[in-house]
């Protein structure tokens, strides 16, 4: 075997610890950036901008068609080939964004969104930009270039906030918001393909058309699922948006937004799980039943003591935050957040499937959510708003996460999705009735004094684990 149990563990260790710590002081800076805007540009401001995100994601998937997750899973078992998938995966990604951009402006025009009109090109532009990025993203994570991913990401993040904040100090235009992102965002490109170079000649001349149709055929169930997955985490969004109004937006995205922190956590350990799994499932089962049983666990200890904060503190989080005080945002988040703990173990469990060579199946999973989500949205928004939007994410990735989780256990590896489960429940009671305790006291030091019981609780039951881990 060309690799063994330590080294495996020492690069995956020491690259996620690299981007771990920078996407810690990224998504503060990006938080940041959404507290600048709730404040100064209010509920309102916060829906428009959610919204053009939410909008243009729909479009821009196409562009992608799902090629890079393809190429990460084909060339993390065979690189020789690199040079063929990159001059490949560009032009057809060239040739795609322009016909995307086309459909997306008219859209535009056919959802009467025209006083919105240069934020929302703006926008596209940017995800043209980081389709371009993406190429050299994934080979960064195939060579394990941690380090490199890390600082680059930061330093946009820099760039992003100290620019939107002299914009909305000085005209609080949104324009001028977006603009100072497209900027961020170009920078960041131009950085990554340079590291990335050195990995690839790309030949633009040089199309295999054979090639390119393989290409097509087998990057389009991860097309399909992530078609499907922007159903499920925009469609709530843009449904209220269209059906209510953006203050309504606003309200429900403040939660949403602090939600989507929590979402850097499976990102960052699939940022080089996902080339992992793609080894593990083809060469070592073995250790892809413990890499499943680990990676659960880890998520069930960080999601167990925030779903007991936020329905313990959400709307003094809320209120802290952004400075209006919405009790609407506050039910809205505590139904989120009881979402997000299968949005985790999906994320996980979806991408086992996917590089066990079966998109098909994870493109039919995530048609079927999406389906439920649409059917969901439709029947509970126009009457119960934005709660009926948290409720259709809700149940749309429970039943996703059902759904992989028995395939996965019947026919990739059968795993215990219940592994050492007791401890993160034991000391989320804990935690419950600290809060309780502690409630009069300031938000800040509530947390604080949370999080340093509930992880000493967890170090005390599973401190040889701890150790045996970090040896």
């Amino acid at each position: 075997m060309w690799f063994n149990k330590m080294s495996i563990k020492r690069e995956f260790l020491k690259n996620t610890s690299y981007v771990t710590i920078a996407k810690i002081f990224e998504n503060i800076l990006s938080y940041i950036i959404i507290v600048l805007i709730s404040r100064n540009l209010g509920a309102e401001g916060l829906g428009q901008y959610s919204f053009i995100f939410s909008f243009v994601g729909l479009f821009f998937i196409f562009a992608d068609f799902g090629l890079i997750p393809l190429m990460i899973k084909d060339l993390s078992k065979n690189f020789a080939e690199v040079d063929k998938y990159v001059t490949n995966i560009f032009n057809i990604q060239f040739i795609m964004s322009v016909f995307v951009f086309i459909v997306y402006v008219v859209s535009i025009f056919l959802i009467n969104k025209q006083n919105m009109l240069i934020p929302l090109i703006f926008v596209g532009l940017i995800q043209i930009i980081n389709i371009v990025e993406n190429v050299s993203t994934g080979l960064l994570r195939i060579k394990n270039q941690g380090w490199v991913i890390a600082l680059i990401n930061l330093f946009e993040r820099i760039v992003a906030v100290v620019g939107v904040f002299f914009v909305l100090s000085t005209n609080k235009s949104l324009v001028g918001l977006i603009s100072i992102l497209l900027v961020s965002n170009f920078l960041k490109t131009v950085i990554r393909f340079i590291f990335a170079k050195k990995y690839f000649l790309l030949k633009i001349k040089n199309i295999d058309y054979s090639f390119s149709r393989k290409l097509l055929w087998q990057g389009f169930p991860f097309l399909l699922f992530g078609v499907f997955s922007l159903v499920y985490i925009q469609m709530d969004t843009i449904m209220l948006a269209l059906l209510k109004n953006d203050v309504v937006v606003g309200w429900y995205t403040s939660g949403y937004k602090i939600i989507n922190i929590l979402n850097i956590i499976p990102g960052i350990i699939l940022m080089f799980g996902f080339p992992l799994l793609s080894k593990l499932t083809s060469m070592n089962k073995k250790l892809l039943q413990q890499f499943l049983e680990k990676t659960n666990h880890f998520l069930l200890v960080i999601m167990f003591p925030i779903t007991v904060g936020v329905w313990m503190l959400g709307d003094r989080v809320l209120e802290f935050i952004y400075q209006f005080n919405s009790v609407e945002s506050f039910i809205a988040f505590k139904i989120l957040i009881i979402a997000e703990i299968f949005v985790f173990l999906t994320q996980i469990l979806g991408n086992c499937i996917a590089t066990s060579d079966k998109q098909n199946v994870f493109a039919i999973i995530g048609g079927i959510g999406a389906f439920c989500n649409i059917i969901l949205n439709f029947a509970l928004i126009p009457k119960y708003s934005l709660y009926g939007a948290g409720i259709a994410t809700g149940i749309t990735y429970f039943i996703m996460f059902i759904l992989m989780h028995i395939y996965v256990t019947k026919k990739i590896v059968n795993y215990n999705i219940l592994h050492k489960i007791y401890a993160p429940i034991l000391s989320s009671i804990v935690v419950f009735f600290l809060i309780k305790f502690l409630y009069s006291y300031h938000i800040v030091l509530i947390i604080l004094i949370s999080i340093a019981v509930y992880f000493s609780i967890i170090f005390i039951l599973e401190r040889k684990d701890i150790k045996k881990m970090l040896s």
